[in-house]
């Protein structure tokens, strides 16, 4: 009987301590509206540097439950094909709050580099456009030795010796 009082007693005292925790859910989704699934969401105390995450349903909703009180950042850290990555920062969360926060992931790609975006790589894509060749053009290599007149027909065939010698040098055949 003493078992069942002490139990009794103690289930009491547990369920009557203070929610100490809060709650962050939301739902994912593209530029379109779309939900998008399976993407990794992760919150961060600030203060304690503690991660707490969980991944977004097949409808693209997501809920990270237990958070204790505090100043949270908000990111979905995994690059997913077509997004950038998503961050909120200064997120406060206090005790018995279910923040509501919906995501909604923009275009692009971010690799978290210097020259992230679509403008960096156009530009890039501008200054490397191909050099047209300068300086002599490549000569047979010299072996002390006269060249078998093949070699010398296979090379004046070719693009280079098209270019670079003129039909009069061309062997008579």
């Amino acid at each position: 009987m003493r078992w069942l009082m002490l139990s009794v007693s103690l289930a009491a005292n547990l369920s009557a301590q203070p929610v100490v925790t809060g709650t962050i859910a939301g739902t994912i989704t593209d530029p379109d509206g779309h939900a998008v699934p399976r993407i990794l969401v992760q919150a961060a105390n600030v203060a304690t540097k503690v991660v707490y995450r969980a991944t977004a349903s097949a409808r693209g909703e997501y809920s990270i439950p237990q958070l204790p009180a505090g100043t949270y950042q908000l990111t979905t850290p995994v690059l997913t094909p077509g997004f950038r990555l998503f961050v909120r920062d200064d997120l406060q969360i206090t005790p018995g709050q279910t923040v509501k926060l919906d995501i909604r992931l923009e275009e692009g790609i971010a690799l978290n580099t210097l020259g992230d975006g679509r403008d960096f790589f156009a530009a890039r894509a501008a200054l490397a456009r191909p050099a047209p060749p300068t300086g002599v053009a490549p000569r047979m290599p010299v072996t002390g030795r006269r060249p078998e007149p093949r070699a010398i027909s296979a090379f004046l065939n070719s693009r280079i010796g098209r270019q670079h010698c003129p039909e009069s040098a061309w062997p008579m055949t």
